[in-house]
């Protein structure tokens, strides 16, 4: 696992993509939702990147029934217009994975209460993530989980925000009730965090 404390987050994750689509010869994916990847996004807005040309770009989760059903795909249409970024599906996996981590030290929706090897399917939300998503309790997702997330040739997991700060160090430590700890044992981790 490697670990890096760069004030620039955006250039840190295009160099690190562009490194590893180079290496791998990578043509697919995994994006996060969320506030932490916003300013990479509003980059490529300004102009998609060359890298990322044949790349399939793939949603990690959605919210699946309520009123925030579909959300995180109306997030990619506003924040990545001309991208297809695909939604979650069974049996699609993605060769890279840009991951952010939870306040509860989920990975997408890959909640605690879920069994560590969680690949894929629909999941109840922890009340918490309800509460952050301003969405009502027992809401559904669709999810991959660190059962697929594993199975990328390289993770870039970004640990940013204040909030997230307890569940860092209990993913250090190696805390085992983390959905997002079993990542550290991947052979390419790499971890961006302002801790």
């Amino acid at each position: 696992m490697e670990i890096l404390r760069e004030e620039d987050t955006v250039k840190a994750a295009e160099n690190w993509l562009r490194d590893r689509i180079t290496r791998y010869r990578a043509t697919s994916l995994f994006l996060p939702a969320g506030e932490t990847p916003r300013p990479l996004y509003a980059k490529w807005r300004q102009e998609k990147p060359d890298f990322l040309n044949g790349v399939r770009l793939q949603q990690v989760d959605d919210v699946i029934d309520g009123p925030g059903k579909g959300v995180f795909a109306r997030f990619f249409e506003e924040e990545l217009p001309g991208f297809n970024v695909e939604v979650p599906k069974e049996g699609l996996p993605a060769e890279l994975a840009i991951l952010g981590f939870g306040t509860n030290g989920h990975i997408a929706f890959h909640e605690p209460h879920l069994p560590p090897s969680f690949a894929f399917g629909e999941v109840s939300l922890e009340p918490d993530t309800c509460a952050r998503l301003k969405l009502p309790e027992g809401t559904r997702g669709l999810s991959y989980g660190a059962g697929a997330f594993l199975k990328a040739r390289a993770i870039l997991l970004i640990v940013k925000g204040e909030g997230k700060k307890e569940a860092w160090e209990r993913f250090k430590r190696g805390d085992a009730k983390l959905p997002s700890v079993r990542l550290k044992h991947h052979p390419d981790l790499t971890v961006w965090t302002d801790f």
